[in-house]
Order: structure tokens, then C-alpha cells, then sequence
């Protein structure tokens, strides 16, 4: 009550008038600012694809997992190998351990714990060098998809793109755009 009374005392009618009429502007800016956002909101597009399926079909990633594994198989003898070594020195070390002198004995431990380490040496590098050639092969083919899946989500107007592999629920709105990105790649 004390208000409309107060703003009525000190400005006239056509003050009034002015302060309403920007109150009304203002707030038919505001309605139509919030509905332009309702209509964008309506119009992004959410896409998602299975990257995993597209870097399957790719020539250049099949190859390379033939060559993986071989390259795999081949360390993996080799470490096979090792530990054999390593398990038989252990095993002869239990059954003689009594029967020699203290000075062997303080040898064949020496020997066992530098097996040991050659062995998990090996093994920590064994695996940095497969994972630096799976990353060498895989960094430009990633690339590749990461550059169809922008030329797609261009042609069909998509704002955002999930990996399948991570979301929690998709609705039949989102579009995937694995067969798209599939085609832009020519596989």
C-alpha cells in the first residue's frame, strides 16, 4: 500500500505511464528472450556414436591388432620363458638350500633377486613399449574419427556427442551417428 502510494506522490501521470511501459517492455523482452531459449533448447540435437565399432572396421586398427598380438605373443614367450628360469632356480634353491654352504646359499639368493628384477624389468618395459606403439598407431586414427565426427555433427546441426560406451541412459531423441561418422571414413 505504501508503495503505489509513494511512487503515485512523487511522479506524475505521465511519469507513470513511462515507468509502466518499460516495466511492460522489459518484461515482453524477457518473455521473448526465455522463449528464443526454449526454442534453441528444442532444437540442439544430442548425438552419440560407438567408437569402439568404427575404430573396429578400420583397416589400419585390424591390421595393427594382427601385428599387436604377434608382437604380444613374442614378449610374452620371452617372459614365459624368465619365469621358468626364475621358478627352477627357486625350486632348486628350496631343495638344496640345507645341503650347501652359507656362501652358496647368499650366491644362489643374489641370483634369484637379480632374476627377479631382470624379470619385472623386463616385463615394465615390454609393456611401455606396446603401449607406446598402440598409442603411435591409434593417436591419428582417433584423429581421423574425431574429424568425421565434426564434419557430421556440422552437416546435421548435433551440439553434443557422447561415446555409447559412457552414457547412463539414451532416449529415441539422441541420434547416433555411428553409421554417419562410418560413411564420412568411406568404410
Amino acid at each position: 500500500r505504501f508503495l503505489p502510494f509513494f511512487i503515485g506522490f512523487i511522479l506524475d501521470n505521465n511519469m507513470k505511464r513511462k515507468v509502466f511501459l518499460s516495466a511492460l517492455l522489459l518484461l515482453f523482452c524477457f518473455l521473448t528472450k526465455a522463449q528464443n531459449n526454449d526454442t534453441v533448447l528444442q532444437r540442439t540435437l544430442i548425438g552419440y556414436i560407438n567408437k569402439q565399432e568404427v575404430l573396429s572396421v578400420l583397416p589400419e586398427a585390424v591390421q595393427f591388432e594382427v601385428e599387436y598380438s604377434q608382437i604380444k605373443a613374442e614378449y610374452e614367450q620371452q617372459f614365459d620363458l624368465l619365469t621358468e628360469e626364475y621358478d627352477k632356480k627357486v625350486e632348486n634353491y628350496l631343495l638344496k638350500r640345507n645341503d650347501v654352504s652359507e656362501a652358496m646359499r647368499l650366491a644362489w639368493q643374489t641370483e634369484i633377486t637379480e632374476l627377479e628384477s631382470r624379470i619385472n624389468l623386463y616385463k615394465k618395459r615390454y609393456q611401455a613399449d606396446l603401449t607406446k606403439r598402440r598409442d603411435e598407431v591409434y593417436a591419428p586414427l582417433e584423429e581421423r574419427i574425431n574429424e568425421a565426427i565434426s564434419l557430421v555433427c556440422n552437416e546435421y546441426n548435433i551440439a553434443i556427442v557422447f561415446d555409447k560406451a559412457t552414457p547412463v541412459y539414451t532416449s529415441n531423441q539422441c541420434i547416433d551417428i555411428t553409421p554417419f561418422v562410418k560413411i564420412k571414413l568411406g568404410l
